[in-house]
């Protein structure tokens, strides 16, 4: 995923997608502005917008660009690991844009965002890009950590979770850093 012979770019969304054990859509439908460098957080966010951008093979295109998440409660601020952070300090953000990072990976007959990018994994790195979630899921709670703790990470609930309880759980970005740095192992 990082710079190599064969590879000329880094795969960030790839490596996001590794380090915060995100949906696809949620790391292929980031704004410049949704990643902090300075804060060292990425924001997870819906949002909606009328974009202008080159196409990939040549050519502008304009679009409305909706960025949806699988439920409202998705919406969440993480803390960048350390090791993401080193592979992605030197990533191209515009500050200050609202605009999306890859706009060329939106499909719009289903406001879904990396299908295609995504569906390269297998061939790029040998798994599908689903098991980057389920490693980063797996690894907390192998290292016990708890499901509330999961559920503020990743957004995915733990059998047996209360939801009153899920809710009124509000953990600071330094709270979360100890989980995030788990996944990065």
């Amino acid at each position: 995923s990082t710079l190599s012979p064969w590879r000329k770019e880094k795969d960030y969304a790839f490596l996001i997608q590794r380090y915060t054990a995100c949906r696809r859509g949620a790391a292929n439908g980031l704004r410049h502005c949704d990643i902090d460098l300075k804060e060292k957080t990425i924001t997870f966010t819906p949002w909606e917008k009328i974009v202008s951008y080159k196409k990939t093979r040549g050519g502008n295109r304009r679009e409305k660009l909706i960025r949806r998440l699988k439920s409202s409660k998705d919406e969440r601020t993480v803390p960048i690991s350390d090791d993401l952070f080193e592979l992605i300090k030197d990533m191209p953000l515009i500050k200050g844009s609202d605009d999306p990072i890859w706009p060329h990976r939106y499909k719009s007959n289903d406001d879904s965002w990396g299908s295609h990018h995504c569906s390269e994994y297998k061939n790029k790195y040998g798994l599908p890009s689903h098991d980057l979630r389920r490693f980063g899921i797996t690894a907390l709670i192998n290292a016990g950590v708890s499901p509330y703790r999961i559920w503020d990470v990743v957004r995915h609930k733990i059998p047996g979770m209360s939801e009153v309880t899920m809710m009124y759980n509000r953990p600071t970005i330094e709270d979360l850093k100890e989980a995030m740095e788990i996944i990065a192992r």
